[in-house]
């Protein structure tokens, strides 16, 4: 069975990192954990094009209403937490937050991905839903998942 998989250097060392690498580490699958790898997945398509971006390239910014699930999934592809690359804002937002700014550190070009109205829960999702939530987010391709932007200065 095929698996989903973002190429990334951590230094000199191209990896391969997986959906299921990222489950082991976060300890469990849960849509947070797709919703992460597949945002990750797009800002690289659109910030790096065919180039293999290097770990250490990624700015993010997210605000405190993003779930951890997010932020392990972000954290375990591209270490921006550990390395100091994570931003977490305060928002007056209500609800669960899944929108990210990703920013490629080299151009300084940035771009906001967001999930789609239609597909964002507001709230922490009762297991069962969340099962049926997580399955249709890893069977779907990220482009009709997200609302992406260019955004012309960093937030």
């Amino acid at each position: 069975m095929y698996e989903e998989s973002i190429s990334i250097y951590n230094r000199n060392n191209l990896i391969n990192i997986g959906i299921r690498d990222i489950e082991k580490y976060h300890g469990g699958l849960c849509p947070g954990i797709l919703i992460g790898f597949k945002a990750t997945e797009l800002a690289i398509e659109r910030l790096w094009n065919s180039e293999v971006p290097q770990r250490d390239e990624f700015l993010i910014t997210i605000s405190e209403k993003v779930c951890e699930c997010v932020i392990d999934s972000f954290e375990f592809i591209t270490r921006a937490r550990s390395r100091g690359n994570l931003i977490i804002k305060p928002t007056n937002k209500r609800g669960i937050d899944w929108s990210f700014i990703f920013v490629r550190r080299s151009t300084d070009r940035a771009i906001e991905i967001r999930l789609k109205d239609a597909i964002s829960p507001r709230k922490r999702l009762p297991k069962s839903k969340r099962d049926e939530f997580s399955r249709m987010i890893k069977n779907s391709d990220a482009h009709k998942l997200f609302y992406v932007k260019e955004k012309d200065e960093i937030d």
